[in-house]
C-alpha cells in the first residue's frame, strides 16, 4: 500500500512501514489467510489491530495505526494511517498518510487494489492508486502490480511585481512491478522489483531548489521518489517466533543517489492475543553515508 520505506536523504532516515508484507511475517495472521485461501472456514473472522513506532538516530520519529480484517472467506480489507516528523538544520517536515485496500482470492488466482494519500499539502503530497494480480500455488505466490500516483508539488516565488506567489504543479508517476515468494517451514523467501516512470523529468526539482522556488522541505520530500527499487527477504520461523532479514536497493529519481538498506527483525508472542515485532536497520546512501533506524510494532488478534 505504501512504499516499504521513505528514506529522507540529507542526514535523516526514517522507516515508514507498509501495511502489506509486514503482516505476512506474523504467524497467526499468515495461518488464518492460508486457511481461508484453502477454503476452510475461519471463526471468528480474523481481525488484527496493529500499532507501531519508528525512529532514527538523528531524531526522526514515526507512528502508525492499522487494521487487517478477513471480512469473508477469501476477502481481506486493510486500513492504515501514519504520522512522521523529521527535522534538521534546513527543514522541519511533518507528513501524514492514510490508505485502504482490499484483496480477494478466486481459487489459485486473486486480485487486490488500494488507494493511499501521503505527504504534506503545503509542500509535496500525493494520491496513489494501485492494483495487482497474483497467483498462489502451494507455498508459491507470484504477483504483478501497477500503480498510478498523482503528485502535487508546491512552488513559491516572487513575481515581476515583487509579490510572493504560491503555485502547485502536478506530476504523474506510473509504476510496474513484480514479486515472487515462497512460504515454507521453517524457511520463507521473497523477491521483488518495481520501476517508475514520470510525466516530467523529476531532476528539475533540484534546479528549482537552487533558485529558491522549491523549499528545502519540499526537496527532501521529493527525494523519496524512486527510479527503481529491488528487494529480497529471508525468514526463519521456529514455532510461533521468527527472525527475518530484508535487503533492498533503490535509486532516487530526483537526486539520482543509490541507497542500500539492510534490516533485521524478530517477532514473538507476548500474550495470548498479542504479538510484538522488532526491527533494526541501516540505510546507506552513496555520498551521504549510513543512517540507523529502528522500530517496534504490536499486534492484537481478536
Amino acid at each position: 500500500m505504501f512504499s516499504p520505506r521513505q528514506l529522507v536523504r540529507g542526514g535523516m532516515a526514517l522507516l515508514i512501514w507498509s501495511a502489506a508484507g509486514l503482516l505476512g511475517a506474523t504467524p497467526a495472521l499468515a495461518e488464518a489467510k492460508a486457511k481461508a485461501e484453502a477454503g476452510a472456514e475461519v471463526e471468528p473472522k480474523p481481525l488484527v489491530f496493529f500499532a507501531g513506532l519508528a525512529a532514527d538516530r538523528d531524531g526522526g520519529e514515526g507512528v502508525r495505526l492499522g487494521i487487517d480484517y478477513g471480512v469473508a472467506e477469501k476477502t481481506w480489507v486493510t486500513a492504515i494511517g501514519t504520522y512522521t516528523h523529521l527535522s534538521d538544520e534546513l527543514s522541519d517536515i511533518t507528513t501524514r498518510s492514510l490508505g485502504a485496500g482490499i484483496e480477494h482470492s478466486f481459487g489459485r488466482f486473486g486480485v487486490s487494489g488500494n488507494v493511499a494519500y501521503w505527504g504534506d499539502p503545503d509542500e509535496v503530497d500525493s494520491t496513489s492508486f494501485r492494483s495487482s494480480l497474483f497467483y498462489k500455488g502451494g507455498p508459491w505466490r507470484v504477483a504483478l502490480s501497477g500503480e498510478r500516483r498523482e503528485v502535487d508539488v508546491t512552488f513559491r516565488f516572487t513575481n515581476a511585481d515583487d509579490i510572493r506567489v504560491q503555485r502547485t504543479e502536478q506530476l504523474q508517476v506510473d509504476a510496474l512491478g513484480g514479486s515472487v515468494s515462497y512460504s515454507g517451514e521453517p524457511w520463507s523467501v521473497r523477491l521483488g522489483h518495481a520501476g517508475y516512470e514520470y510525466s516530467r523529468d523529476p531532476r528539475a526539482l533540484n534546479f528549482l531548489f537552487r533558485f529558491s522556488v522549491l523549499s528545502a522541505s519540499g526537496l527532501t520530500l521529493a527525494n523519496s521518489f524512486l527510479e527503481y527499487r529491488s528487494w529480497a527477504g529471508l525468514e526463519y520461523a521456529f514455532g510461533d517466533r521468527g527472525v527475518f532479514l530484508e535487503l533492498s536497493a533503490d535509486k532516487g529519481a530526483v537526486d539520482e543517489l543509490r541507497t542500500n538498506t539492510f534490516m533485521l527483525g524478530y517477532y514473538m508472542p507476548i500474550a495470548e492475543r498479542w504479538d510484538m515485532e522488532f526491527q533494526l536497520g541501516v540505510a546507506d546512501t552513496e555520498v551521504l553515508g549510513g543512517a540507523v533506524f529502528g522500530g517496534v510494532t504490536f499486534f492484537l488478534f481478536r
